[in-house]
């Protein structure tokens, strides 16, 4: 390498010695002025090299950055937390992929995705962490050592059950059990989903009943599934090991629409979401995400997604009876993908074509229904972006708490949108639709879906502080954060009162999803409620008591989803049990915190005024939030892998 010359001895062109300072500047007693120039050449590098020190060195900066401040917070912990977090080894799967001073995961994921191995796989199963039986398992997690595996879901009806069935022949009801199975199923569609017009499903049963070879394989297809669907919602209490209500004639649809359709119809479309439908009731909720795919990508094929000019389609009706199968297949594909953990079939900048829309000229029920699916439409639309934010695994802008504001504020402009028609009474009577109650449990749902990592981030700081009294193991949990927590407990107690209603007024289907979904959903916030709110308060534990009965009595009467979701809320009520007999917790939430908070809060919690309490009223007119209590413990538990 060449050397260089000292700036003296680069002016007086005379050779230099090297070092500081060199032999010509000591000789003539000028040590101080002995400065090199700083050597700065441009030099030709690949564009790869310079992108991967750049990111090595951030890696390092980041790297750094969990270590000062895991010393400095661990350093300031009480005594308590600190043997707790030291008995636990910090994982590099567990750790962030980003600053520490502005967390973007949300605290239930872990850094990388959740497999776990069972003996029925040769490849580990993914678990879904937007999942509520997942969320169940975490909570769990936190409240347990050691930590316990996750449960698989193991009851729906086998792939060789339902290929057996569908070889052997099939027994067409005779015409007054047809129309009985007919209206079944339509009075469970009608109230949620639109799937078929009405007239033309009932002449079709007729054609079939006449003579089923006239029809093509798909209306074949079509009329199987409603008699699966109307067989399944018509049996209160059934016995699996001998016979699955409607499994028969869903076996023979499902062969049916097995034949690709090289030029797809309506009618594909409406068989796939029947078939849909059933295979989410009976648990087999990948089968059940495959079928709605199939919905919108036959719509995408036949251009639903695009509006077809009135020039080219002149029936009015029929216009809108694509438009609202579009929109219901969208629907139904959201609602399958979020339950499986799994990607939406199509981007919303793909879709082209008008919200649900009615003509001009609509009878009251139709305007009625017009107002339903678009308002179904938007929260489902609503609800992929906050699942896509909120348990994306692409890097989001923006930190968590902040993501979860933007999220409520939108949820809280979608229920103040509702029409009259469509909103909740104080208190839910029989007048109530059930429609109006199945979309009230789902904008909950979402809130839940939305809020409960923050209470499982308050169940583990109060899980980490239960055995200190002193006031520093409080400071960790913000106003912000503790009025979230409670939306998310809110919103529980709020479907749990719409679904025991249900229940007593005969709605709850035995095998219906929802329902049962929902119900879990709720049980399993109550289970946390009862934790942080103290042994004083006994109505959420007493509301735990019942839905899990409720729950065993679905399992019993034949429900697979209730028989995977018992396994979850049964483990967990007995880890809410032996935490709540334990005499030397202390919690964070405890009777006083919950009373100062329930103070400034009104006592119903139907309606709007789930997201329009004081204290969350605050949290979303915040412009700036203090996130600096939940960020640095969200960074030491993600470390050191109790998430």
């Amino acid at each position: 390498m060449k050397s260089i010359a000292c700036r003296k001895c680069h002016a007086k062109k005379i050779k230099c010695s090297g070092g500081r300072p060199c032999q010509s500047c000591l000789h003539i007693g000028c040590q101080e002025d002995c400065i090199y120039p700083k050597r700065d050449r441009q030099v030709k590098v690949n564009q790869s090299y310079v992108d991967n020190i750049l990111r090595e060195n951030e890696e390092l900066r980041m790297a750094l950055s969990r270590q000062k401040t895991g010393s400095i917070t661990r350093a300031s912990s009480s005594p308590s937390a600190n043997t707790a977090a030291s008995s636990v080894a910090p994982d590099a799967e567990t750790q962030l992929v980003g600053p520490t001073e502005s967390p973007n995961r949300n605290p239930a994921l872990r850094s990388r995705p959740w497999f776990q191995s069972i003996k029925s796989s040769n490849v580990p199963i993914l678990i879904g962490e937007i999942a509520d039986a997942a969320f169940a398992t975490r909570c769990r997690q936190v409240l347990s050592i050691p930590k316990p595996d996750h449960q698989p879901r193991v009851s729906y009806p086998h792939d060789d059950q339902i290929t057996a069935l569908a070889q052997s022949d099939i027994i067409t009801p005779n015409p007054t059990h047809a129309r009985f199975l007919l209206r079944s199923a339509l009075a469970y569609i009608d109230g949620r989903f639109h799937l078929v017009r009405r007239s033309e499903v009932f002449d079709l049963c007729e054609q079939f009943l006449l003579n089923q070879d006239s029809l093509s394989t798909v209306l074949r297809c079509e009329v199987l599934a409603l008699f699966a669907l109307g067989e399944l919602f018509s049996n209160r209490c059934s016995n699996p090991a001998i016979q699955i209500p409607g499994l028969a004639y869903f076996s023979h649809a499902s062969k049916a629409y097995s034949i690709l359709q090289e030029r797809p119809s309506v009618e594909c479309i409406e068989a796939a979401m029947m078939l849909c439908l059933f295979s989410l009731c009976v648990n087999r909720r990948h089968s059940a995400y495959f079928l709605a795919s199939s919905a919108v990508r036959l719509g995408v094929v036949m251009g639903l997604h695009f509006n077809i000019p009135e020039s080219q389609l002149q029936d009015a009706s029929l216009r809108q009876h694509l438009n609202w199968i579009w929109w219901t297949s969208y629907v139904l594909d959201h609602t399958c993908a979020a339950i499986s953990s799994q990607i939406p079939s199509i981007s919303d900048e793909d879709i082209f074509v008008d919200m649900p829309l009615t003509m001009p000229d609509a009878e009251k029920s139709d305007v009625d229904k017009f107002e339903y699916i678009s308002a179904r439409t938007q929260l489902a639309r609503l609800s992929k972006r906050i699942i896509s934010s909120l348990y994306g695994r692409a890097q989001q802008p923006g930190p968590f708490l902040q993501r979860v504001q933007h999220a409520l504020r939108d949820l809280r402009q979608w229920l103040q949108a509702l029409p009259v028609t469509l909103q909740m009474k104080p208190e839910p009577t029989q007048s109530t639709p059930e429609n109006v109650r199945f979309l009230h449990l789902a904008f909950n749902q979402i809130v839940i879906v939305t809020t409960r990592p923050i209470l499982l981030h308050v169940l583990h700081v109060q899980r980490q502080s239960s055995r200190s009294t002193s006031e520093d193991s409080r400071s960790h949990i913000s106003d912000s954060v503790r009025s979230l927590a409670h939306a998310c407990i809110r919103c529980a107690r709020n479907s749990y009162t719409i679904l025991i209603d249900l229940w007593m007024e005969d709605f709850f289907k035995t095998f219906d999803y929802f329902n049962t979904q929902f119900l879990f959903s709720a049980a399993t916030i109550l289970a946390i409620s009862s934790l942080l709110a103290g042994i004083g308060d006994t109505g959420d534990v007493e509301s735990l008591e019942l839905a899990s009965q409720l729950l065993i009595k679905l399992r019993d009467a034949g429900s697979f989803v209730a028989v995977e979701l018992c396994q979850h809320i049964l483990a967990l009520k007995e880890v809410v049990q032996n935490s709540i007999l334990d005499p030397s917790l202390t919690y964070l939430m405890g009777t006083e915190a919950t009373e100062a908070l329930s103070a400034m809060e009104p006592s119903e919690t139907l309606g709007p005024s789930v997201l329009s309490v004081p204290s969350i009223e605050a949290f979303l007119l915040q412009d700036e939030l203090e996130f600096g209590d939940f960020d640095i413990m969200f960074d030491i538990m993600q470390q050191e892998e109790h998430y």
